[in-house]
């Protein structure tokens, strides 16, 4: 992972897939209890219990939804478009 710095000093953190999709792993579980594969799948599937607080801003940041697959973000930090 590299990091660099906004001229404001906010850092700017470019992970590779492999560091992208831990760091994704690593949300999913502290924040809603499940596996980032879990998660995908049930999301997918309809089963996500979408009254849990998080379950909204874990499928932004995943990406998943409609049947869709992860949709990690590319190095200039933007999804690709559905």
């Amino acid at each position: 992972m590299v990091t660099t710095y906004t001229e404001a000093g906010t850092p700017i953190l470019d992970m590779d897939g492999d560091e992208y999709r831990a760091f994704l792993d690593h949300e999913v579980r502290a924040r809603i209890g499940l596996s980032l594969d879990e998660f995908v799948e049930r999301v997918n599937a309809g089963e996500i219990d979408w009254d849990h607080p998080e379950a909204f801003a874990l499928a932004g940041l995943v990406g998943v939804g409609d049947g869709g697959p992860i949709a990690t973000a590319p190095s200039n930090g933007h999804r690709p478009a559905a």
